[in-house]
């Protein structure tokens, strides 16, 4: 058995950067709080979303609600006002409307009220009063029009407010908008308002009847895109390469070169092949390279890899993030085998009172299992087992997620449940566990719990599968499962 507590190295986790015209990056970051992609895709248009450094990724309504706030209090204190005073700027507008043509706009309301009736004397002593102090010396001109944006601006703020609840989005007056925040202002909002076709236009996502869902296409791009935010790798690590490699084949050339064999595919380092063949001849010409002189990439192993993850659905992994964190690291390891080992297979399997194959398009709107809060460890050996004795000629592995220890087992097709766990269910729990065993099946235990109870039982589970067990918060499940399945397949080989 091999124990291990995980403890992250130097290297930034969920620190790569997106693109910020891609909305899908935007998008992965978010739904797997949700329970549907309409809903991930209504949150990110009312609220966006920013990376983890802070940065926006994606500007929703809320942003430009609160980008609208600032211009309109900047200019209610350049006007003169400390808040909103919808009778004040009336008064402006009336008496900037009402100064007869010809008169000198330019000047101060006082200057101005001598073209007025004397009735306008009174109202322009007063909004010179307010408005004009501390050396301000605002024209009727210049207050009139600060007077009108800003009316503008609490116009299309209660529009905006409103639209935040709302799919309505052409009902917004986008000439108001550009008017009051500006042609970029604009720019985003269009990006809000065209989120869905955008999506659909890409190909990233298809409509099911009234409801969006990923296409194959989109699935894989948000697996990818999770994959990046999780971790971002120093550039001497496997990972690193793995992540930036251009092709989506195997194998893939890693660091270093070995002497030529025959049989060898011709990836030869020219650089090194003829520093071989100079200090053999001593750099005399003619140079004549040998066999002996060549030397070819180092490969990647081409080792097929059958991968079963055991996620657990049952109710307290609700608790301190630890099932969004599952969801992601699944969605994170089916975005590296997809794209950079296509030759692996690999099948997410979710259980609680019992256990059932998850498609890969449900992962990210999976929730926790309310209505049967249960943990059936020994049926999702059973099911782990089943899909893997399909995979012949594949090394197999099983990757547990999960924060304790088995509570139900199932006695002639009726649920038993006790906690804390009956003798019965740890038996059979074991029992399931050395089937896997027998058929060469290693398993590999991610645990959140720290209880000495819990922590017990699966490090018995561990020494019997000569397995590993991890010990981790849920922030690094993500790096330490994507580092122990690039470890186990470089100690396969």
């Amino acid at each position: 058995m091999n124990a291990y507590t995980y403890r992250p190295g130097s290297s930034p986790i969920a620190g790569a950067v997106c693109d910020d015209t891609d909305p899908l990056d935007a998008l992965a970051k978010i739904i797997f709080r949700h329970g549907s992609l309409d809903t991930a895709i209504k949150e990110l248009q009312r609220k966006g979303v920013r990376d983890d450094d802070g940065s926006k990724l994606f500007v929703g309504i809320k942003d430009l609600l609160e980008e609208l706030r600032q211009k309109k209090k900047q200019a209610l204190l350049d006007l003169g006002l400390a808040d909103m005073d919808s009778g004040a700027l009336d008064k402006i507008s009336e008496f900037a409307e009402a100064l007869p043509y010809g008169a000198d706009a330019r000047a101060t309301f006082r200057e101005s009220a001598s073209a007025m009736p004397e009735a306008s004397l009174a109202l322009a002593q007063h909004l010179d009063d307010r408005l004009n102090r501390d050396s301000q010396k605002l024209s009727v001109r210049e207050a009139g029009l600060m007077a009108g944006k800003i009316k503008d601006m609490d116009r299309l703020e209660k529009s905006l407010h409103s639209l935040r609840w709302s799919t309505q989005f052409d009902a917004l007056d986008e000439q108001l908008l550009e008017t009051a925040m500006g042609s970029e202002a604009l720019a985003k909002w269009r990006a809000i308002r065209n989120l869905p076709m955008r999506l659909l236009e890409q190909g990233l996502v298809a409509c099911s009847g009234s409801n969006f869902m990923f296409t194959p296409a989109g699935l894989q791009k948000a697996a990818w895109g999770m994959l990046r935010h999780i971790v971002q790798p120093r550039k001497n690590e496997k990972l690193s390469r793995r992540m930036s490699a251009g092709l989506n084949t195997e194998p893939y050339l890693i660091q270093g070169t070995r002497p030529y064999r025959f049989g060898d595919s011709l990836q030869i380092d020219t650089s090194v092949s003829l520093m071989n063949t100079l200090k053999r001849t001593g750099g005399r010409p003619p140079l004549r390279m040998a066999e002996d002189d060549l030397e070819v990439y180092e490969k990647e192993p081409v080792l097929r890899t059958a991968t079963v993850v055991l996620l657990d659905l049952s109710k307290s992994m609700n608790y301190d993030g630890r099932y969004i964190a599952a969801k992601k690291v699944a969605m994170a390891l089916i975005g590296l085998i997809r794209s950079r080992y296509v030759q692996d297979r690999i099948t997410v399997v979710g259980f609680s009172t019992s256990a059932r194959i998850i498609p890969e398009h449900e992962i990210p709107f999976l929730p926790w299992d309310e209505a049967n809060p249960y943990t059936n460890f020994e049926e999702a050996f059973a099911m782990g087992q089943q899909v893997l004795a399909r995979m012949k000629g594949y090394r197999r592995q099983i990757f547990l997620i999960t924060d304790g220890e088995p509570t139900a087992h199932r006695e002639a097709g009726q649920l038993f449940f006790q906690f804390p766990p009956h003798p019965e269910t740890l038996r059979r729990t074991l029992a399931g566990l050395d089937a896997l065993t027998r058929q060469k099946i290693t398993l590999s235990i991610f645990l959140f719990s720290q209880e000495h109870e819990r922590v017990g039982f699966m490090h018995e589970m561990a020494r019997r599968s000569s397995g590993r067990i991890f010990h981790l918060h849920p922030a690094d499940l993500g790096r330490c499962m994507l580092m122990d399945y690039l470890d186990k397949k470089q100690r396969w080989f």
